[in-house]
């Protein structure tokens, strides 16, 4: 079995990491309930996202000081 997983990502998290955790926790799961044998999981991280919080913190980060 090959796996492709799609994700968006929370702004601020470690995206290396966050792949790492989703490739392993998947590909147990998978094997547990099913008994297949996973090959590969394949994280793919198609955006970030920012909540609310965030969002005024960044903007002031990112805006050019005089």
């Amino acid at each position: 079995l090959i796996i492709d997983v799609y994700v968006v990502v929370k702004y601020g998290r470690r995206i290396p990491d966050l792949a790492w955790d989703v490739q392993e926790k998947i590909k147990f799961n998978i094997e547990r309930y099913t008994g297949y044998s996973v090959k590969a999981v394949n994280v793919n991280v198609q955006g970030i996202y920012i909540d609310e919080q965030t969002q005024p913190e960044l903007t002031q980060a990112l805006t050019p000081k005089e």
